[in-house]
């Protein structure tokens, strides 16, 4: 990107548009940045006419985001901390220790990454670990941005762009139902028990299109009455019997103040968890030190 006549913007500017962001004013931000009131003001206006379009809404009670300006702020976020970790990664390039960022969606397959990040931990103490929580869409486009090192996905990861060694772990497809509900007097459940069922499913398009091929028909619009990203707070809805869930197995305790039951979904092929890392990217000390890890854990349990 480039400002004022072909000077290049530096990190710093997007920096201070997130702290703006944040504290949504600029003479607030202007005194913790320490710069003046109109410098600030006139990045902001800078940035705007490289943008092309306004980012921010002034009003007597400060700012607010377009739809636009969210979007660079998201952006923008995700640009400093690519940059903090490039710039960590090149200093610890001779030594173990620094960030390590690992994506993943709700899975009990999470338990070898976290024994295999305190095995880390025991052996280099300078080790930090960030985890980022999504679906299997964003965790890809984040670890090909170079935002994570490593990234849990439940889809087949065996194309040319990642490396990816499969996990001792394969999730359950099945609902989550309350336990006064029809369906939890089943012990497994089938395409045509769903019919009449008003449906809160993953918002993942290749969950979508799985599912819709073991049902062996076109969901219905009218049939969804939900979607979810992360699969708990879809679980309140059902607790106030708004439908029946579509999701893993052992993400959603059955409890005495919750009444919920997990029942799996018959002749449905079990979700494979695999670790997936960018083809050709080379890994930080840490990163290769994470990998190794894992490997031993996985070799250790799959011995008899």
């Amino acid at each position: 990107m480039r400002v004022n006549g072909g000077e290049q913007m530096e990190l710093a500017t997007l920096q201070n548009y997130i702290t703006i962001a944040d504290l949504g004013n600029i003479t607030a931000a202007a005194k913790l940045l320490h710069i003046s009131q109109p410098a600030l003001s006139r990045q902001l206006k800078d940035l705007e006419t490289e943008m092309g379009t306004s980012l921010m809404e002034r009003t007597n009670r400060g700012i607010t985001l377009t739809d636009k300006g969210e979007l660079l702020l998201n952006r923008a976020r995700e640009l400093v901390t690519l940059a903090e970790k490039t710039k960590q990664d090149v200093k610890t390039q001779n030594m173990i220790g620094g960030d390590l960022y690992i994506g993943a969606g709700e899975t009990q397959g999470m338990r070898i990454v976290a024994m295999a990040v305190r095995q880390l931990q025991l052996k280099y103490p300078d080790v930090r670990v960030h985890l980022y929580s999504g679906n299997a869409e964003d965790l890809t486009s984040k670890m090909q941005s170079g935002f994570l090192d490593f990234s849990i996905l439940t889809l087949p990861a065996n194309h040319d762009n990642n490396h990816f060694i499969k996990l001792p772990h394969q999730d359950i497809w099945g609902v989550i139902v309350r336990q006064d509900d029809p369906l939890a007097d089943l012990n497994v459940i089938k395409p045509q028990d769903l019919h009449n069922c008003k449906l809160i499913i993953s918002s993942q398009h290749q969950v979508h299109d799985q599912f819709e091929a073991w049902l062996g028909a076109p969901l219905e619009k009218e049939q969804v009455v939900g979607t979810y990203n992360l699969i708990f707070n879809a679980a309140l809805l059902v607790e106030q019997n708004f439908g029946t869930l579509v999701g893993f197995n052992n993400l959603i305790a059955s409890t005495a103040d919750n009444h919920l039951i997990f029942r799996p979904l018959a002749y449905f092929h079990a979700a494979q968890m695999n670790l997936v890392w960018k083809r050709g990217r080379e890994l930080s000390p840490i990163a290769a030190a994470f990998l190794t890890e894992i490997n031993q854990l996985i070799v250790t349990a799959k011995q008899p």
